[in-house]
């Protein structure tokens, strides 16, 4: 038991020195299964199609058409979402798609790398290090989503 202890903090010592490479490796696959398989993230399409209605009243009449198993999608949110997504509708559907994942990305960097700082005992490159490992270990368990999606 001890052995396999110190074998694994071993493995754990080695990838925390290459977090950086891992990271690196991670992103590129995670740009390759976006690249071949887009997404489709139903909730952003919603926001972003329904937020328009938000000036007009007609907010929570608007519903998205989707395909089987869920043929309408109505805007439940409350009206604020709406509100902070109706800049957002102005802008051509690939962007806004590709936006929503870097600032996905860039959620998990930040909310690992506080995380790991409240759990370390002190500030330095090590927190950094197991913030960019963890951040690479989630983007390469992912399917390369980061919202749901549709199954077209």
């Amino acid at each position: 038991m001890k052995a396999v202890l110190v074998r694994s903090r071993g493995i754990g010592a080695w990838l925390t020195a290459r977090a950086g490479w891992c990271l690196a490796g991670s992103l590129a696959l995670y740009a390759l299964t976006i690249a071949t398989h887009p997404p489709h993230p139903l909730d952003l399409r919603v926001y972003r199609e329904a937020s328009p209605h938000l000036l007009s009243g007609g907010l929570y009449d608007y519903t998205v058409r989707t395909g089987p198993p869920i043929p309408l999608l109505p805007f439940t949110y409350p009206p604020f979402a709406a509100l902070l997504f109706l800049p957002l509708s102005h802008l051509p559907w690939a962007a806004l798609v590709a936006l929503w994942q870097a600032l996905s990305l860039a959620a998990v960097l930040v909310v690992t790398a506080c995380a790991l700082r409240l759990l370390s005992p002190g500030p330095d490159a090590r927190v950094r290090d197991l913030a960019l490992l963890w951040a690479a270990a989630r983007t390469a368990g992912s399917d390369g989503r980061w919202c749901r999606t549709s199954s077209s």
